[in-house]
């Protein structure tokens, strides 16, 4: 008798981030002090941002300072002026804060509005825009493809490892105003830095593999292909913080048809204890409409051995959760096990025949 067995499970983890309220205190340049917030260290320490630039847009007004109403600043009649226009912001090594690559000032009266993205590269500036006017609060990211996820697509546990394909992004909203206050002689307090949380675009897909608890020590279970098919590559994000629209700050996917097939492991790993494999893809979210699908090998001591291919159907694992959401990270753990074949062999009684011969 054979008897093989594998187990699985799917582990959504929340990952998203909320914008803050910012706070000036004094007059001087525009800093920025961004966070990170649920990011495992496989991503970036704790709440630490990468050292890395992000892209910042900024409105300027001629409100009372401190406008956090973003209705206010649309049912003006007087048009906002878009002071920063999608332009870089840089790591300082000394204040260990972010300021434009083109240094910005505060100004003397008004409000001012942000939003921003991450990674700043040539390739997300040709795809993010940011639509603001009376009608409409609009960031979208056109036709984006998280890497070609066979070469890059991918996080790793690298220390200090570029993060580029982990798209980000802080978006208007009513506590990305600055904070200025007006003082009893109507001079306005503004400040040198502001604080802003990035909430996370995509989903984050990690697998475990492991050897199952009790395997004989003469079963060698090597697993030699670990994959997700059907995963939509591209996909066009939006947040619509819109008057006509339900406002909100998670970003909402729309992928197109384009398919293939996420390889997370392909070569010999021989099973023992729970070992998360290195390439982690990340992914634009929808729904799970394909299969995690693994091939392994079971072997003997002598060398004999035989090789399975195991499907199961994503949208299977919980049938209440079957799409991949934006800023959560999915662990799926596989453990797979074999009993040895027994045989229990059975001798069975002679049958007796007694053949008649006749002579005459």
């Amino acid at each position: 008798m054979k008897k093989i067995f594998i187990a699985l499970a799917a582990v959504a983890v929340l990952a998203a981030c909320s914008k803050s309220e910012v706070e000036y205190t004094q007059t001087g340049e525009i800093s920025m002090s961004p966070f990170t917030q649920n990011r495992t260290k496989a991503m970036v320490a704790g709440t630490e941002f990468p050292q890395e630039n992000f892209m910042v847009w900024a409105w300027y007004k001629q409100l009372p300072a401190g406008t956090t109403d973003i209705a206010e600043w649309q049912a003006s009649a007087e048009a906002q002026q878009t002071y920063i226009d999608e332009k870089p912001f840089k790591p300082s090594s000394t204040t260990g804060l972010w300021g434009g690559v083109t240094p910005y000032f505060w100004p003397k009266v008004g409000s001012l509005l942000f939003a921003g993205y991450y990674p700043a590269t040539d390739e997300m500036a040709n795809l993010v825009s940011y639509d603001f006017s009376s009608t409409v609060n609009k960031m979208t990211v056109a036709g984006f493809t998280p890497g070609d996820y066979q070469t890059t697509g991918f996080v790793n546990n690298t220390t200090g490892a570029n993060h580029v394909e982990d798209f980000m992004y802080f978006n208007m909203t009513p506590s990305s105003c600055d904070g200025s206050t007006v003082g009893t002689d109507n001079s306005v307090t503004t400040g040198s830095q502001i604080d802003v949380y990035f909430r996370h675009a995509l989903s984050w897909i990690s697998v475990i593999v492991a050897e199952a608890a009790g395997t004989p020590d003469g079963a060698t279970i090597t697993v030699e292909s670990v994959k997700f098919t059907d995963v939509k590559t591209t996909g066009t994000g939006v947040v619509d913080n819109s008057p006509v629209t339900p406002a909100t700050n998670e970003i909402s996917w729309t992928p197109t048809d384009a398919k293939t097939d996420v390889v997370v492991w392909e070569g010999e790993k021989v099973l023992g204890t729970a070992e998360t494999l290195e390439k982690q893809p990340v992914v634009i979210p929808q729904e799970m409409a394909g299969k995690l699908v693994i091939t392994y090998t079971v072997s003997s001591t002598d060398g004999s051995s035989f090789t399975e291919t195991k499907e199961v159907e994503l949208a299977d694992f919980d049938k209440d959760n079957t799409s991949w959401l934006p800023g959560k990270k999915y662990t799926y753990s596989i453990t797979i096990g074999t009993s040895e074949i027994l045989i229990d062999p059975i001798i069975l009684d002679w049958e007796v025949v007694k053949p008649e011969l006749e002579i005459e």
